[in-house]
């Protein structure tokens, strides 16, 4: 890229031309500049019909529209003031094209453009000012995938390599990923999480090295695999080379995809708000890290026997690269990242427990969700990190009634891992979607993979709880509906054999003393502990102790409906897909939750993100038992709050039965 030289004596590009002449207006407060100020430069085309064409991108059809009726102004001006002659202006809604044009020449006005993710992400330039972080950011990696869309031929051209060099049919193992895959990854410009590209070529791909450290790590915990078979194999740095050489994987076509983690909980030291004492907590926090990784990618791996092996050596040791294939991918594996497509006969060396289940939801959403809560679509995708958040959030909660909060922490990062550590389980979720617009329904598998029986059986039950106490991902707390045109909640259903639970206390305690117990079986502990659940804008998480209480309320005569029987286009914002609890919460604003414009009491509700951003302390649930009639749970936590207590009161003098606390 040619060194930049003083601008009074290097001629400016067009883009920078244009970026003055947007600052010139808005100083002087002009209507002209107000129009303009969110207009990105697009870039000056001399090859159009009609003669030189300006290109504009807005973020929507009013910020363009806006400046489309201005043309003549616009175009005036630049040619008067700024000599930037243009005979037509393209006012274009969307983003810039990831060909963006970095900087001019002084001498031939030529400019460089992006070929690839790796030089979108060293050379996009952010837009917005750097104080405004979220922005830049997002805009960063939109260009890194929207740069991968032209390399087509290039993956064509590599993948047909690999097939070449490993110069057997039989020595290619094609592989299709479930959802999304996440390998290597570098902390990139403004702390980006970034996957691992190809330092030639800019693409996306899993090194040899890679495939062949999963492939060893698999050999070496087979009990049918001998040490000095995987050495001979794979050879060692002492040793030398092996038998079987591994190839660089490449997808077959353009995967990269925006992502986002969004850890909702914090661990907090501070002092308790009651007692005053220093102490250790949850802190409800949502803290959205935009990322890329590959979306559902296929690719094509090669392998080829060395000087010192031959064919047979190569079919060995890509039976064992199949095995460790299907034991997760890359980082995140725990989380569902990573996870290639299984055929129903296969199964691994792991305690293994797959449970099939259905949901019904506003939406699941990764890095983008509705503008205005729900008024927009935003793109909504079946996450099986969603599941995973839940299993945890169930898990603390039922944890910390029975552990220090700091050995809860303890707890949890060992059963489900932290960032750069390996919890004792993984938790995989597949599914199909059954309604492409809302409320979004899925159909699907949830597996429950770990070594230790304990486990699989601890986490099956704490998804039981879930499934039972509230919902999954967006709207988990409430029964899915429909308030003033907005969709909240969601609904899911697992298939187990006790479930759904009839209307009965001894069912219902029977299953959360099961999920202690198992918890104490894995972890003793001999004493219970009583958490605060925080107060409006400083909220921490919910323990299910001795000041939170269960009820069950029945819902004959306005819960009838299962969700796949609901007309939605007519019945969503109906009293009786609401439910008697869920009634009984909106028809107070002594109970609702406070949104903006409207009255509501956040200490039971909680709040919206403009109004204290507070999560509400009451869980909802809809149950539809096969062989009684339909009823909804009330969970209410830190009832011993006033407020909260009188809620309670209210849900019994409608005939709630307390089954909890």
């Amino acid at each position: 890229m040619a060194r930049r030289k003083d601008q009074s004596t290097t001629a400016r590009n067009p883009n920078q031309i244009w970026q003055e002449f947007v600052q010139v207006e808005l100083k002087n407060g002009s209507k002209l500049g107000k129009a303009l100020e969110t207009a990105k430069f697009g870039g000056l085309d001399s090859n159009t019909p009609g003669g030189q064409t300006l290109s504009l991108y807005f973020a929507d059809d009013q910020q363009r529209k806006r400046a489309q009726s201005l043309v003549d102004k616009i175009r005036n001006k630049l040619s008067s003031n700024f000599r930037l002659g243009c005979q037509r202006i393209q006012f274009i809604t969307g983003d810039v094209p990831v060909q963006v044009q970095l900087e001019a020449d002084a001498d031939s006005g030529e400019y460089h453009v992006t070929e690839n993710p790796l030089q979108a992400l060293y050379w996009v330039q952010p837009v917005l000012p750097v104080e405004e972080d979220a922005q830049p950011r997002l805009q960063i990696l939109k260009s890194a995938v929207a740069a991968e869309e032209g390399c087509a031929p290039i993956y064509a051209i590599l993948n047909e390599r690999t097939k070449e060099l490993a110069g057997d049919s039989a020595n290619i193992l094609a592989i299709k990923f479930d959802w999304r895959l996440r390998v290597g990854g570098n902390r990139g410009f403004r702390d980006l999480l970034l996957p691992v590209l190809h330092p030639v070529f800019g693409i996306p791909y899993i090194p040899a090295s890679s495939i062949k450290g999963i492939t060893r790590a698999w050999a070496e915990r087979d009990d049918n695999t001998k040490a000095a078979e995987c050495e001979r194999l794979l050879g060692t740095l002492e040793n030398g080379l092996g038998q079987v050489e591994f190839l660089d994987a490449f997808p077959t076509s353009a995967c990269l995809s925006i992502d986002v983690a969004t850890p909702q909980w914090h661990w907090q030291t501070g002092q308790h708000p009651q007692t005053g004492q220093e102490e250790q907590y949850f802190e409800y926090r949502p803290d959205p890290h935009p990322l890329v990784s590959l979306a559902a990618p296929e690719f094509v791996i090669g392998l080829r026997p060395t000087q010192l092996g031959n064919q047979d050596h190569v079919q060995i040791v890509k039976q064992w690269l199949q095995s460790a294939l299907h034991q997760g991918v890359g980082s995140r594996v725990s989380s569902g990242y990573g996870y290639p497509q299984r055929s129903e006969e296969e199964n691994t060396s792991a305690d293994q427990t797959s449970i099939p289940f259905k949901l019904w939801t506003e939406g699941l959403y990764g890095s983008n969700p509705p503008a205005k809560a729900n008024k927009y679509q935003g793109t909504s995708e079946f996450r099986p990190t969603a599941l995973r958040g839940t299993i945890r959030y169930w898990f603390r909660a039922v944890a910390l009634a029975l552990y220090s909060p700091e050995v809860c922490k303890a707890h949890e990062e060992e059963l489900f891992g932290t960032l750069g550590q390996q919890g004792l389980v993984s938790i995989r979720a597949t599914a199909k979607t059954i309604r492409a617009e809302k409320p979004y329904a899925y159909s699907g598998q949830i597996q429950i993979i770990a070594q230790d029986k304990r486990i699989t059986q601890l986490v099956q039950q704490l998804l039981a709880l879930s499934s039972c106490l509230g919902g999954l991902g967006h709207g988990s707390r409430r029964p899915l509906h429909q308030v003033n045109r907005y969709w909240r909640g969601c609904h899911w259903e697992l298939s187990l054999p006790e479930m759904p639970l009839p209307r009965d206390k001894k069912n219902w305690q029977t299953l959360i003393n099961s999920v202690r117990q198992l918890m104490q079986t894995w972890k003793p502990s001999h004493r219970s502990y009583v958490s605060f659940p925080g107060s409006p804008g400083a909220r921490r998480q919910d323990a299910l102790d001795d000041n939170a209480q269960v009820w069950l309320l029945s819902s004959p005569q306005s819960l009838g409906k299962q969700p796949s029987q609901v007309d939605w286009a007519k019945e969503a914002s109906s009293a009786a897909v609401r439910g008697a609890g869920l009634n009984l919460l909106y028809g107070d604003p002594k109970f609702k939750g406070k949104s903006q414009g409207n009255p509501g009491n956040p200490r039971v509700g909680g709040a919206l993100q403009k109004t204290g951003n507070t999560p509400s302390y009451v869980w909802i649930k809809s149950v539809f038992p096969q062989a009684s009639d339909p009823y909804q749970v009330i969970t209410i936590f830190g009832a011993n709050d006033p407020d909260r207590r009188a809620f309670a009161d209210a849900v019994q003098k409608a005939g709630g039965l307390l089954v909890w606390g």
